[in-house]
């Protein structure tokens, strides 16, 4: 069953926020610096959940990336409409 809470930091939302950076180990994902992030990997925008499969933990250098090259991509305009840029 997918979930998907307004934005904002609800109590849902911190609680799923602190499942998936318990199941990641409280270390990012990519480098495995402690996480302090978690980022959605199909943004809400484009169609993602909160679901725990959709989320990943990450530290700030590492989210700020994924940030940053989805920012040039979509300014490329090579991305499909209603696809997460970062999945290209």
């Amino acid at each position: 069953m997918s979930k998907s809470w307004a934005s904002g930091s609800t109590r849902q939302w911190r609680n799923q926020r602190q499942r998936a950076l318990t199941r990641d180990g409280n270390r990012c994902v990519d480098c495995t610096a402690p996480a302090v992030e978690v980022d959605h990997i199909i943004s809400k925008n484009d169609g993602g959940t909160d679901d725990l499969e959709n989320l990943r933990s990450l530290c700030g250098r590492c989210h700020d990336h994924y940030t940053r090259e989805q920012t040039r991509r979509a300014r490329r305009g090579n991305h499909r409409r209603g696809q997460h840029p970062g999945l290209i």
